[in-house]
C-alpha cells in the first residue's frame, strides 16, 4: 500500500524551520563578531559563511 505524498509542505514545518534558522542566526552572530575582534579571521569567515547560507 502506497501513501500519497502531498506536494505542499505543511505550514507548521515551514514555520518551524524559520524559527530554528532565526534562533541559530541570533546565537551565532555574537560568536562571529567575537572571532573577528579576537583576530581569528579564518574562524570568523567560517561562521559568517554559516550565517550567510
Amino acid at each position: 500500500m502506497q501513501q500519497k505524498i502531498s506536494e505542499e509542505t505543511p505550514d507548521f514545518i515551514v514555520k518551524s524551520t524559520q524559527g530554528v534558522a532565526l534562533t541559530a542566526a541570533i546565537i551565532l552572530t555574537p560568536f562571529t563578531i567575537n572571532n573577528f575582534l579576537q583576530k581569528w579571521y579564518l574562524l570568523g569567515i567560517f561562521t559568517l559563511a554559516i550565517l550567510a547560507a
